[in-house]
């Protein structure tokens, strides 16, 4: 019987198993020595090889690639609309407005706003009735400031604080007549207000589609090349720049009032931060936060939307600090926007209303520091008044949830001490009592404030040193 073979398999040779050394390249020492090659670069540069060409390569052309969106970033500037500029000649401004949330004034109080206001108007009437310019938006906002702090006492004195802080800066400033005081307009004021519009390039131009007027902000503030030495040694300087600037739009919106036959008494801030410096913002930190509560606690209640465009990564950090010295609802209502925000933008205010340069079809030529020369509202002081307006017959839309304030003034303290901003002290509860007591009746030129009481000791500018001393 022929004996039956199995077939046999393939013998498999062994791996042969790869030298490896300590350096990590394969092939051991051999492959080490072929490849720790130096290469010379085309400028004669010597670049000494790490073992992982591809790797090297790919990580260097992504470090030039990510240097190199860098500064197409920090020198980005805001891009022409493909649209071009509308001919003012064939143009025709907005003849109707949505209804502005602020358009019921008075009617959207309730009992202790009421009581708030009565308040307000009874214990300051002297000082109030001293002022030649007191349109009924002022008490208004006052009253509405701190809806939301807790106990009635404790914002009935911080309203007052604010209330006696704004008195006193609208007669340091003369606010009344900051725009036709001859000495406020000289040669020399004027002089000194194109540095101030210069170095703080703001304008007013075009408004929301509720007819809230607009500031655009270029945002040199926040630039590398800025200097902002000359504002931070004379704060004086700045109230009386901010009481210029803010005047203008204050008679802007009485204008705009007029027109429409609805209280406006908001406005909109647009900032461009494609200059935003990171380190310049740290470095001018405290000029920063100082200047925000000063507006916040002066001018409350008028910002109805912050716009901030082209904002950089960076301004996440700034925004931190900059939201504790906003009002909560300004805060919220804020939409921080990249470089793609005419989109955005362009869903609350008409193209036709945002500027050439920022990216609409604005048919206006900017002017810095005012509005357009030939804009159909202006900023120029008038009679207007606010109660010559209709009432509005409309239902009153439902209010929005008050925020804490209680937790939002815990928070901007904490900050103001780290910082070191002067703070004002808390009145006890007996002190609170002896207040809601008495009658003060002060006029504003005896007003006297506690230093506690500022956000910052103001000093007079020279300019408001020359007026008060010919008055005198």
């Amino acid at each position: 019987m022929a004996s039956q073979s199995t077939p046999s398999e393939p013998v498999q040779e062994p791996v042969k198993k790869r030298k490896s050394s300590k350096f990590g390249f394969k092939n051991g020492l051999a492959s080490l020595k072929a490849k720790a090659k130096k290469k010379v670069s085309k400028n004669g540069t010597v670049q000494h090889f790490t073992g992982k060409d591809a790797e090297d390569a790919a990580e260097a052309a992504k470090q030039q690639q990510s240097q190199s969106r860098g500064k197409k970033r920090k020198n980005s500037k805001i891009k022409a609309p493909t649209l071009p500029k509308l001919p003012l000649a064939n143009y025709t401004f907005a003849k109707q407005i949505l209804a502005p949330s602020e358009s019921w004034g008075r009617l959207a109080y309730d009992a202790e706003d009421t009581q708030m206001h009565a308040l307000l108007t009874t214990k300051y009437q002297n000082e109030i009735h001293k002022l030649s310019f007191f349109p009924d938006d002022i008490l208004i906002r006052f009253t509405l400031s701190q809806r939301g702090m807790t106990p009635f006492a404790a914002r009935k004195q911080e309203t007052e604080r604010q209330f006696k802080l704004y008195l006193r800066f609208h007669t340091d400033n003369h606010y009344d007549d900051v725009l036709t005081h001859p000495k406020l307009n000289g040669n020399k004021s004027l002089s000194s207000l194109k540095q101030n519009i210069t170095a703080l390039p703001l304008f007013i131009y075009g408004q929301d589609k509720h007819g809230h007027p607009i500031f655009w902000d270029d945002g040199s503030s926040f630039a590398k090349e800025t200097q902002l030495d000359l504002f931070k040694s004379d704060m004086g300087r700045v109230e009386l720049f901010r009481a210029r600037l803010m005047k203008r739009m204050h008679n802007v919106k009485l204008a705009a009032s007029c027109n429409y036959g609805k209280m406006i008494y908001k406005h909109c801030l647009v900032m461009d931060l494609s200059r935003f410096n990171a380190k310049k913002f740290v470095k001018d930190r405290k000029f920063h936060e100082q200047n925000t509560k000063q507006i916040s606690d002066l001018f409350p209640e008028v910002l109805h939307r912050l716009y901030v465009i082209n904002a950089p990564w960076a301004f996440r950090s700034a925004w931190k600090v900059i939201q504790t010295f906003l009002h909560p609802v300004t805060a919220q209502k804020t939409k921080i926007l990249g470089r793609d925000f005419i989109s955005e933008l362009s869903k609350d205010i008409q193209l036709d209303m945002i500027p050439h340069s920022f990216g609409g079809i604005g048919p206006w030529d900017i002017v810095l520091g005012e509005t357009p020369l030939e804009y159909p509202f202006s900023h120029s002081d008038s009679a207007f008044k606010y109660a010559s307006l209709p009432e509005n017959t409309e239902p009153v839309p439902p209010r929005e949830a008050a925020p804490d304030m209680n937790k939002h003034k815990a928070k901007q303290m904490k900050a103001m001490k780290a910082s070191g901003m002067p703070m004002h002290e808390e009145k006890s509860d007996e002190e609170v009592e002896e207040d809601e007591e008495e009658e003060v009746t002060l006029g504003v030129d005896a007003l006297q404030i506690s230093s506690h009481a500022q956000s910052e000791p103001v000093g007079k500018s020279q300019e408001q040193q020359e007026v008060k001393s010919n008055e005198d």
